[in-house]
């Protein structure tokens, strides 16, 4: 959201980032919700934090990818200190965005995608829409098996195992 006093004719300060973060708690383990709203959470707390600190482009990926192992460290922390928390997850996409670049960071099944006005060369066979194009690759064994060419991206979106991942915040 932007409002006025950040929007001038359309143009964006080219200093300013914006960060967007999707966290899905992962459905069928304990406390889903909670994970979700704590790397939310943590996310934007590191960002607040950070607000004043201009941090580069180059450094930008570092700074998403350990603010990821810092929402993990914290969702672990909970599980181990509550047992009705045991088990609890979230998969989480997040990007920073501003005039210089985007960066994105992920970790399980959620997906950041790159949309076009014009047809893409490289768009998402598994949606067959040819203006989206995926920049991630889900942490799934289902997506493992698509790249390693064992099964097509359409197969993989109605296999049975799609549900699996394994790799998300709160995992060990």
């Amino acid at each position: 959201y932007l409002n006025e006093a950040e929007v001038n004719d359309f143009n964006v300060d080219p200093e300013r980032l914006f960060y967007c973060t999707v966290a899905d708690g992962i459905g069928g383990a304990n406390a889903g919700e909670l994970a979700s709203e704590i790397a939310i959470k943590i996310f934007q707390d590191s960002i607040s934090e950070n607000k004043k600190a201009s941090i580069s482009n180059n450094d930008m990926g570092n700074f998403l990818r350990n603010t990821i192992l810092l929402a993990h460290d914290k969702i672990c922390e909970v599980s181990r200190d509550d047992p009705s928390k045991t088990g609890m997850g979230t998969t989480i996409v997040v990007a920073s965005i501003n005039l210089n670049g985007l960066c994105v960071a992920w970790s399980g099944d959620s997906r950041a995608y790159l949309w076009s006005p014009k047809p893409l060369k490289n768009r998402d066979q598994r949606l067959g829409l040819n203006q989206m194009e995926l920049l991630t690759s889900d942490h799934s064994l289902v997506w493992e098996q698509v790249e390693s060419g064992d099964i097509s991206p359409e197969e993989a979106r109605v296999h049975h195992l799609s549900h699996i991942i394994n790799q998300n915040l709160g995992s060990i």
